[in-house]
């Protein structure tokens, strides 16, 4: 089939530099969609991004609430133009406002310097964002919504401050295949701490399990004891000694279900169903 590249696009996919960045995204794509922690995907995002595909990386996730919200990366510098503006966009959540629009619509989106120059406004809404971005000295950024099963779940900003780094539909699908995979990343990061909460939650009603057999375990001893004692009396009624025998039989199948509840708090035995008597045997079939 032939290329639906230009020609100067199919230079860029064979250039040296891009070669061993599809390399090292094999090597390491796995471990973006196997993610666990969102720190350490944007970390491994901005190594596969720069300085292949930008010179400036961002990675920004959705919260709850439907904000759009910067990931926190270790080793980052309050002082730089970047750690400032990542603690703007922190601290003040309308900084994101614009991005988080721009997400919502789910295509890819470039601008230049070359569009004019108020070509960074369309990023926010806010003045104080829109003066540390242009602190950048960004030439270029490509904005990818990151989505899975049709939802947003944040965006890749990738962002050039040299002009002769090429650009083009190959860059771009190199791009797009980043962000694709920095979603199943994020999409695995929120599966793993869906994971981690449900196993507290587990955790929390096995002990409960264990606390509740215990006292009901204990609540039992007395009643089970006096009815044993009543029951030996050679005096007892026959009124009196069918009831606490009945009594005495209701509570022994209580204690065999405490001992199983016992026994499954304690991930000693599995839930199994309790076998009935077996069935007697029907009358035989009549002959010929």
């Amino acid at each position: 089939m032939p290329s639906t590249f230009p020609p100067h696009d199919l230079a860029v996919l064979e250039a040296p530099g891009v070669i061993a960045w599809l390399a090292a995204l094999a090597t390491t794509g796995q471990g973006l969609a196997d993610a666990r922690d969102e720190a350490g995907l944007a970390a491994a995002v901005r190594r596969l991004a720069i300085p292949v595909l930008a010179d400036f990386c961002k990675l920004y996730v959705v919260d709850s609430d439907g904000r759009l919200n910067p990931i926190v990366e270790s080793g980052l510098e309050p002082a730089t133009p970047f750690g400032q503006l990542h603690a703007h966009e922190a601290t003040s959540p309308p900084a994101t406002a614009g991005l988080a629009r721009i997400a919502r619509q789910g295509t890819l989106l470039a601008l230049h310097d070359s569009d004019g120059p108020t070509w960074l406004d369309a990023l926010t809404d806010d003045a104080d964002h829109l003066a540390r971005l242009q602190a950048l000295g960004l030439t270029s950024v490509v904005l990818a919504p990151l989505t899975t099963r049709a939802t947003v779940v944040g965006l890749l900003l990738l962002g050039t401050t040299n002009r002769s780094r090429p650009d083009g539909d190959a860059v771009t699908s190199l791009i797009g295949l980043l962000a694709s995979m920095a979603s199943a990343g994020l999409a695995a990061a929120a599966s793993a701490r869906h994971e981690a909460a449900l196993n507290a939650r587990v955790d929390v009603l096995v002990q409960a399990a264990r606390e509740l057999a215990h006292v009901v375990n204990n609540d039992l001893t007395l009643p089970v004891g006096a009815i044993e004692i009543m029951i030996d009396r050679p005096d007892n009624p026959p009124e009196l000694l069918e009831m606490l025998t009945a009594a005495a039989s209701d509570l022994a199948a209580a204690e065999e279900h405490i001992r199983g509840f016992h026994q499954i708090a304690r991930s000693e035995a599995p839930l199994v169903p309790r076998q009935g008597p077996p069935l007697a045997p029907g009358p035989a079939a009549p002959g010929p």
